[in-house]
């Protein structure tokens, strides 16, 4: 993936500004050795309310540039699935090798 890549990526979200956001929230986390951060940290760090990342990690998931990962919050193992389980997971974001890669942290 190339800068150019990523940046047709983010426009096509609709929403340049939130995923930038994310993408950079991302990156700080990945730096600070967390490598999955789950939607209420993201609300809490960015400001953007559940609708709105919800949007915008659904786009960048479809578009190859983020990973949603799902924990079942009544399981005790605290095993992730990309598959949701209803109203008892959790949505985490995490980015796929593609961009760590880019901007060399991968």
């Amino acid at each position: 993936m190339t800068f150019r890549e990523l940046d047709k990526i983010i426009i096509a979200t609709g929403r340049k500004g939130d995923a930038l956001l994310l993408l950079s929230l991302l990156l700080d986390s990945f730096d600070n050795g967390v490598e999955c951060v789950d939607i209420d940290t993201v609300m809490a760090e960015t400001g953007l309310k559940n609708p709105n990342v919800s949007a915008v990690t659904n786009k960048l998931k479809d578009l190859g540039a983020l990973t949603i990962l799902y924990k079942d919050m009544r399981s005790e193992d605290g095993l992730f699935s990309e598959v949701r389980n209803g109203r008892w997971s959790k949505a985490y974001y995490k980015l796929p090798q593609a961009i760590l890669q880019l901007y060399r942290r991968g």
